[in-house]
């Protein structure tokens, strides 16, 4: 490749201040183009607010099998026998969403009194064991000026991380999970359209 055709303004970097990620139930209408960058999704749609500086992952999970013949024992082929992707992140903020994705709450009640004389609280009863969390994802990310809006309409939320309370660290929730289906990406970056489609 010739330095000419070298492009830096093609290097992407994310994290503005408006990125964000939203949840809603699996089911939920996903948005179909762009929305500004002060602009939120509408309901049900929540988002679960401060993100680690960590970002946003992607992870491929792939495994091949390399067919070989008798002559030479060499490689005639190869396929692939499993194929998915993981997405994960880490949530700071402390949420009824949030928490409810560490925990499954069985119950949650209003205390008038709880927490003590004239201050209400809140009850939860938190089994000890976890099921699995499916709800829909749209993650929004802006790099150099161009909004990036992945959609994922299930997303599917498995093992949970450990939940630590500290006085030196943030109560950080790590969110990891399988997309199921497809992925959208909708984006305003002409990039996108350069180069060869494989």
């Amino acid at each position: 490749m010739t330095y000419a055709k070298l492009n830096l303004d093609a290097i992407r970097q994310f994290g503005s201040v408006d990125d964000s990620i939203s949840m809603a139930p699996v089911g939920t209408t996903m948005p179909t183009a762009l929305l500004a960058a002060d602009a939120a999704l509408p309901s049900p749609w929540v988002e679960v607010g401060w993100n680690s500086e960590d970002g946003y992952t992607f992870s491929p999970n792939d495994s091949t099998d390399k067919r070989k013949g008798h002559q030479g024992h060499e490689i005639y082929k190869t396929i692939m026998t499993e194929s998915n992707t993981e997405f994960s992140f880490v949530a700071l903020e402390t949420s009824l969403t949030t928490f409810s994705i560490q925990w499954d709450i069985k119950k949650s009640e209003d205390l008038a009194a709880g927490g003590g004389p004239g201050k209400p609280a809140t009850q939860l009863t938190l089994s000890s064991a976890r099921s699995i969390k499916s709800v829909a994802l749209a993650v929004r990310t802006w790099s150099e000026g161009y909004q990036y809006m992945y959609l994922i309409p299930r997303f599917e939320i498995g093992e949970r991380s450990e939940y630590k309370l500290s006085a030196t660290e943030d109560t950080a929730f790590n969110v990891k999970g399988t997309i199921i289906g497809n992925v959208t990406l909708i984006t305003d970056d002409p990039a996108i359209k350069n180069g060869l489609k494989l």
